[in-house]
Formats: C-alpha cells, sequence, structure tokens
C-alpha cells in the first residue's frame, strides 16, 4: 500500500499527539486514537480532521466497537510487584459512549503482566462487541518444588516444567543419605 494521508503532529494542542498507545476505527467513518502521556482520546474523521477529543483515565487495557462505544480497564494506582517478577494491576471496568461521557465502574478488574514483556500472545487484551466485553488473559500455572516456584504462561511450557521439577525431585531423593535400621524397642 501507499500513504493516503498522514495526520496530527508532535505537540500537546488538539490533534497533536505526544505517546501513542492505541487506535482503533470505532465508528465506520472515524479513527480513536488514545494518547496517554496527554490523557486524551482523539476522533479523526475520514477526512483526517480533528473531529472531538475528551479525556481518557489512565487506563490498561482498552476497545472499541463500530458504534463508537469504547470499554477500558483504568490503572489508578501503582502497580504492585509479585515475588515472580509480575505486576499486578487492579482498576475498574467502564464503558465510554462516542462522546467520552462515561457508566460508572461496571467492576473491579485485577490484570496480571508478567516480566519481562511476554510475546503478544501472552498478553492480556481486550474486545467489545455487541455491548458484550471480554477480557482475555494468558493461561498461567503456578508450579512449585520446595522454595523453587516456576510460572508456566502455556501447556508445552508447563510439562517441561513438571518434566524438569520430577527429575529435580527424584535427584533430591537420590542426595538424601541411607537410612539406618531403627534400634527402637529391641
Amino acid at each position: 500500500g501507499s500513504l493516503v494521508r498522514r495526520t496530527g503532529r508532535q505537540g500537546r494542542g488538539p490533534g497533536e499527539f505526544s505517546s501513542i498507545h492505541w487506535l482503533g476505527q470505532c465508528l465506520p467513518d472515524s479513527v480513536f486514537v488514545w494518547d496517554m502521556a496527554q490523557g486524551r482520546m482523539s476522533v479523526i474523521d475520514s477526512g483526517g480532521t480533528l473531529d472531538r477529543s475528551f479525556p481518557l483515565p489512565r487506563s490498561y487495557l482498552l476497545a472499541c466497537d463500530q458504534a463508537g462505544d469504547v470499554a477500558l480497564v483504568t490503572w489508578p494506582a501503582p502497580p504492585t510487584m509479585t515475588v515472580n517478577q509480575s505486576v499486578k494491576l487492579a482498576g475498574d471496568l467502564m464503558l465510554l459512549d462516542p462522546t467520552g461521557r462515561s457508566t460508572p465502574p461496571l467492576m473491579r478488574v485485577t490484570i496480571l503482566l508478567h516480566l519481562p514483556p511476554l510475546p503478544p500472545q501472552h498478553v492480556p487484551s481486550m474486545a467489545l462487541s455487541a455491548g458484550r466485553i471480554y477480557i482475555g488473559q494468558p493461561p498461567l500455572f503456578r508450579l512449585q518444588l520446595g522454595k523453587d516456584v516456576r510460572w508456566a504462561y502455556s501447556d508445552p511450557e508447563r510439562d517441561r516444567f513438571i518434566k524438569e521439577l520430577k527429575a529435580e525431585a527424584i535427584r533430591m531423593i537420590e542426595e538424601l543419605p541411607p537410612l539406618r535400621a531403627s534400634t527402637a524397642g529391641r
């Protein structure tokens, strides 16, 4: 393909962007652009002109449907690190209409992100369709042998860790000193 048009530029004013983190075709003739640094959603029409913008709470997950509704999970507090270098995010699930008016929070959502960053197929995602909100969290398995804790993000990885942990358990048993016969009761 070839470039059809450019719109916007670096900056903080209307139609300007600092840090684009998400965009989607949320109406048949418009693209919604989320600038996380400015906390703003800009709506660009099919001619490439800024139609409107509205404030957007700090969010982690965003999705929209063809009616222009936007679902998001807010990210109001600093994340907490877990022992296994994962980040736990807790925020509110909200729904906004095409003008940015929001409903009260629908529910509290907790999302686990794994560090270092995982491939895209292992990152939580969200979709909005026909008034339904779908949130997907990748498979996650916690395996532990003694103090050795491992997190698997897929069935094959889980199976490999189980095999490794079984081998480690056998090695630990083989290294135990031999048991002596008991003299109790003689």
